[in-house]
């Protein structure tokens, strides 16, 4: 983690990518079906992933995608 944008969000460094990804937390009754559905513009980030982390009985979901300068 390289910076804390708020409780929610939080850029990181790829490793691999070489690059900043901001890392997001996705409310656990999201649907990202409708995230397929919008239309490509250049204000919207490409979101590379979205996984799950469980901690205990709870699960979290995050987003990964490009910075936004």
């Amino acid at each position: 983690m390289t910076k804390i944008l708020s409780e929610t969000e939080f850029v990181i460094y790829h490793e691999e990518l070489r690059s900043s990804l901001n890392m997001k937390k996705i409310k656990g009754n999201e649907d990202l079906e409708e995230w397929i559905k919008l239309p490509p513009h250049t204000n919207v980030a490409s979101c590379f992933d979205q996984f799950d982390y469980k901690d205990g009985e709870r699960t979290h979901r995050f987003s990964l995608s490009e910075t936004t300068k």
